[in-house]
């Protein structure tokens, strides 16, 4: 389900992406009806794009990286028959980056796994300001921590910095 509230259903046995709009009107999102993306023979294809970081600040992610996103851009992305965008901002880079038609990427907000609905709440003593994201360099926590530092000591008395976060790559000046 999209921000708008169409739903998208895979119609696998016809080889398309059906979305179905807020007043149940049924249209193609990604298809063509023929075995295949325009009937070459293999399965449709639709894509999802996170964020496109390693085309916009390339300087933060390692080679590797870049190499496997150039690599997906060019044996998916542009053979895709749509594209999905997690958010709006990487909806919009996609079109202002990669150069991808509007009318082909849709942005669907990623879902949330049903065991998370019924997580207990831990109890804290105090409030806490919170860091949730992978640590390493194209996450800026080294500004959020300078800036921590800078915070006015009985306020940082009063609350707690929470990190939460898998180790990425490059973060060892962020751990020390």
């Amino acid at each position: 389900v999209d921000a708008l509230g169409n739903l998208y259903i895979a119609d696998t046995n016809n080889e398309r992406i059906r979305k179905v709009d807020t007043d149940g009107i049924i249209t193609t999102f990604a298809g063509t009806g023929q075995f295949g993306w325009s009937g070459n023979g293999g399965p449709a294809v639709t894509a999802t794009l996170h964020d496109l970081t390693t085309w916009i600040m390339p300087g933060m992610h390692a080679a590797a990286n870049i190499q496997a996103d150039q690599s997906f851009a060019e044996t998916i992305i542009s053979r895709a028959d749509g594209l999905i965008a997690v958010s709006e901002n990487t909806r919009q880079d996609a079109i202002r980056v990669l150069g991808i038609a509007p009318e082909k990427i849709t942005t669907i907000h990623s879902g949330v796994a049903p065991e998370y609905f019924d997580a207990k709440p831990t109890p804290r003593q105090r409030p806490y300001v919170l860091f949730v994201g992978t640590i390493e360099p194209r996450k800026n926590l080294d500004t959020l921590l300078d800036a921590w530092k800078m915070v006015r000591e009985e306020t940082r008395r009063e609350f707690d910095l929470v990190v939460a976060g898998p180790k990425g790559w490059g973060p060892g000046d962020t751990y020390s």
